[in-house]
């Protein structure tokens, strides 16, 4: 189990524990279930006292960016700390069709190589929800991929289902790479069947929220074992 948190910059230019939006940080895992929310706005939680904290339980950590001008000063303290439990880093790298500018560019995948090799990428496109992924989209992402290791891949739920196929080729069936399903939309029940239906648990993260910010609850197939 993963603990995410979003991390913000405050008014005086420090990391803090805060999101721009009004979305929440939440505790994901393989079965999408979304275990603690915080609401985020006016944060008084530093990022040192929550990495304090987090280092010292037995969950790995899921930090998601929000804001370019601390990626440095946070890598560089988880560095420092040297976590026992895995340790994840989010963010967007690259603007979809239509989509506003991600606060943080590609250069964000230079900063986690440089300062915390060890930890695993996850990396999303800032996107438009009622703009598909295009083949531009696909392409810029295959080619920051080429040299990676450890990877997940984020894909915006109410996108998903047109450009399946080309996400998991984008993943090439390789063991250290998955995706991950998110949303601020609801998921429709149709869109809902659907992830039940044509995604794989074993290669696919699930990080959805329903009605009043509530897990969403999916009917998944059982992992197949070999004997």
């Amino acid at each position: 189990m993963f603990i995410e948190a979003d991390v913000y910059v405050s008014p005086d230019g420090l990391p803090v524990m805060d999101h721009p939006t009004d979305d929440a940080a939440r505790d994901i895992t393989r079965t999408g279930t979304p275990v603690e929310v915080h609401k985020a706005g006016g944060s008084d939680l530093s990022f040192e006292e929550f990495i304090s904290r987090v280092v010292e339980s037995n969950k790995g950590i899921k930090i998601d960016f929000k804001a370019a001008s601390i990626v440095e000063p946070v890598l560089k303290r988880v560095a420092e700390l040297r976590p026992e439990q895995p340790v994840i880093f989010n963010a967007d790298v690259l603007q979809a069709e239509q989509a506003s500018k991600p606060h943080i560019g590609p250069e964000f995948i230079e900063l986690c190589r440089q300062y915390y090799p060890q930890g695993t990428l996850s990396i999303a496109w800032k996107t438009n929800p009622e703009v598909p992924y295009s083949e531009h989209d696909i392409k810029a992402m295959r080619v920051l991929l080429q040299d990676l290791d450890n990877v997940i891949l984020c894909v915006r739920a109410c996108l998903a289902q047109e450009a399946w196929d080309q996400m998991e080729q984008l993943i090439d069936g390789r063991d250290d790479r998955c995706l991950l399903l998110w949303n601020n939309e609801i998921v429709e029940p149709e869109l809902k069947e659907w992830i039940e239906n044509n995604t794989d648990p074993r290669r696919t993260l699930y990080d959805l929220i329903g009605q009043e910010k509530q897990r969403l609850a999916l009917n998944l197939p059982e992992p197949a074992t070999t004997k």
